[in-house]
């Protein structure tokens, strides 16, 4: 992604990426941060295209179930398959749920009965994780560091607070933090 050569191509590959795994849009994020603005822009060309090509192939209905009835749940932590309160993802939004929110079948004893506790924590929690991962890529963009020991900093810190952010964490997304 710093080869002034290969911006367009590294685009092109993150947008392939980032329509396989959402994921990698923090890398994306990182292109923007140290303003390879080359490769963000080829990144946003090459999803464009390939969005417009899938909903031309598999048909508007198909892509509209996939947004409201896949994606939006998988991002507010309701995994098909693991309701509300499964804990085996790690998501903020069932970890809330099994702290305030009453179910009888699922939890009949949260730790407080107070179901606007999970919205209230989750409105809280995610600006100040951001918040936090701002300030502190920030401070690193104006340490004395050498460039390349910032940018790698930055990227690590992107991909740790997106692990930390994600609804629905796997083992295998650690393995970014050994690239």
């Amino acid at each position: 992604m710093r080869s002034e050569r290969t911006h367009i191509i590294a685009g092109l590959l993150l947008s392939i990426l980032i329509i396989l795994k959402y994921f990698p849009i923090l890398l994306l994020l990182y292109a923007f941060i140290i303003k390879k603005y080359k490769v963000v822009i080829s990144t946003l060309l090459g999803i464009t295209s390939i969005l417009i090509f899938q909903t031309t192939y598999f048909g508007w209905d198909l892509m509209h179930f996939y947004l409201q009835d896949v994606l939006m749940p998988h991002l507010s932590g309701n995994i098909p398959g693991q309701g509300a309160f499964a804990i085996s993802y790690q998501s903020w939004p069932s970890f809330f749920n099994n702290l305030f929110v009453y179910d009888a079948l699922n939890n009949g004893a949260p730790i407080i009965n107070w179901a606007a506790g999970k919205y209230i924590f989750l409105l809280l929690l995610y600006p100040a994780i951001l918040f936090c991962t701002g300030s502190l890529i920030s401070k690193i963009r104006r340490s004395k560091q050498n460039d390349d020991d910032k940018y790698n900093m930055i990227v690590m810190l992107l991909l740790i607070s997106g692990l930390v952010l994600i609804p629905a964490t796997a083992s295998y997304h650690f393995l970014f933090l050994f690239l």
